[in-house]
């Protein structure tokens, strides 16, 4: 009954009906619904305050030093805070769920209901669609917030991310955002330290067996994020753990 009382974005869920874990994400990711978040945290959690400790401790963990959470849906309650950096810091760690694309490219949807209903879902990022490389994002509103929006966009190997808040209309934030997104491909590059598909010159040294040392690879791909016209040289310094034989290829 918690959970179907919620006002704002949702998918109109009843009282007493059941839905997949999968929907419940994809409604949250997709439009906001705030009834959708309640269940899941009621699920998660017992209770939606219960949930809500967990979103805390997390922010803590994470450094979202000037974030307050007291509900889990944004929903305008008195005590609840956050700024620009921490939201950053949340969706950046959000990125690092590879399911979570899954849902935050899809446009539009449809939500079936058990008793046969069907609600339509739009996704409220309409930079997904006008921004090549935007594939992730969430806009919001309250009176004393106005309209933000989180995005993030990837292009080649730089993915970036910006936050808006406190915007006077719908139509400014995306434009500040893009503005943002430009300004960041076109002043910044990833630069390329370690190729994670190419053994590195330095051998690792081996023990106790017919050779004395192997080449190694990176487990990764590596970068150095900085300005397109930075003409500084990279340096790095790698270190071997001592290896023993016998010794098998890892595959990554």
């Amino acid at each position: 009954a918690h959970a179907a009382g919620m006002g704002g974005s949702d998918i109109w869920l009843k009282e007493g009906e059941q839905m997949t874990v999968d929907d419940l994400i994809k409604a949250c990711v997709v439009m906001s619904a705030n009834d959708a978040a309640v269940v899941l945290a009621e699920a998660v959690a017992g209770s939606e305050d219960a949930f809500v400790e967990r979103m805390n401790a997390r922010a803590a963990e994470l450094g979202m030093n000037d974030t307050l959470f007291v509900n889990c849906t944004g929903l305008p309650t008195p005590g609840q805070y956050s700024c620009a950096k921490d939201v950053a810091k949340m969706l950046s760690e959000l990125l690092r769920h590879e399911n979570y694309l899954k849902y935050s490219k899809i446009w539009m949807d449809k939500m079936q209901h058990p008793d046969g209903r069907v609600t339509e879902m739009a996704n409220t990022n309409k930079m997904i669609r006008s921004y090549s490389g935007c594939d992730a994002g969430k806009t919001g509103f309250t009176n004393d917030a106005g309209f933000c929006l989180d995005a993030s966009a990837m292009r080649g190997n730089m993915r970036v991310v910006s936050v808006v808040i406190g915007a006077d209309s719908s139509k400014t934030r995306f434009e500040t955002t893009k503005e943002s997104f430009d300004y960041a491909f076109a002043n910044y590059t990833n630069k390329s330290v370690l190729d994670g598909s190419a053994p590195l010159d330095e051998k690792c040294p081996v023990t106790g067996g017919k050779k004395s040392e192997i080449a190694v690879r990176p487990e990764r791909s590596c970068y150095i994020f900085c300005a397109r016209n930075d003409k500084d040289d990279i340096f790095y310094e790698i270190e071997f753990n001592k290896v023993k034989a016998p010794v098998a290829e890892r595959s990554v």
